[in-house]
């Protein structure tokens, strides 16, 4: 079934907003990239700039998983609220449509 197939068997069975569902639950999954990356950087940058020798080209691999880590499970601890919201709200579809 081609993808124009689809989209207009959602917009016959349930109306063109039915595109839009959960659109607001992935919205807030842009957090996390959001928060990693500007960590990421920033960590990177000051882990060469005060742990590395003078004149170093690239920052060291041990510095790296240092700053991927510590980024990773910051933006992991802001973001995860969006996981159990969504868990939720799928949750309480599934059990709103009557499937268990």
């Amino acid at each position: 079934m081609s993808i124009f197939k689809t989209m207009g068997n959602i917009v016959n069975k349930e109306g063109y907003a039915a595109l839009f569902k959960g659109v607001t639950a992935s919205m807030i999954g842009v957090i996390h990239p959001l928060v990693f990356f500007p960590i990421y950087e920033s960590s990177k940058f000051y882990l060469k700039n005060n742990f590395e020798e003078p004149g170093a080209d690239k920052l060291s691999t041990k510095y790296l998983l240092l700053s991927t880590v510590v980024s990773k499970v910051i933006a992991s601890s802001v973001s995860y609220p969006h996981e159990v919201l969504r868990s939720r709200m799928m949750y309480e579809k599934v059990t709103a449509d009557g499937i268990k």
